[in-house]
């Protein structure tokens, strides 16, 4: 999936905001899509959280598809700390498109399979 342009925008001292455009090869050909992604770090006295969010729109089939993440480090002693990630990997429909189905078994099975196993790889 090759990106054809990409913005960063920073938003203040602790969060950064991501556009770019993807072409998609799925079963019934290419798609067009567009991204966002946006990151934000949240320092506590005791832990620091980096919430990421990020959605694909796939405009003409009217699918989204979504990713929640967050990382805590927290202070488990004076030397040691403890990492915690959480993930969501779903997809959205908009009401009034209509996807083909195997489009859509394709983006729930496999897209978001491998973007699932890119995660874990990181």
């Amino acid at each position: 999936m090759p990106a054809v342009c990409s913005t960063m925008n920073k938003r203040g001292a602790h969060a950064v905001a991501k556009s770019f455009n993807l072409t998609i090869r799925c079963p019934s050909g290419t798609t067009a899509a567009h991204g966002l992604q946006y990151l934000h770090k949240l320092e506590e006295n005791d832990r620091i959280v980096h919430v990421r969010l990020s959605k694909l729109l796939l405009p003409t089939e009217g699918l989204q598809l979504c990713g929640h993440a967050r990382t805590v480090t927290s202070k488990a002693t004076a030397q040691e700390c403890e990492v915690r990630f959480f993930f969501q990997l779903f997809v959205e429909r908009q009401e009034g498109f209509s996807a083909a189905e195997k489009d859509i078994k394709f983006i729930q099975e496999d897209v978001l399979s491998t973007w699932a196993m890119k995660l874990r790889s990181h």
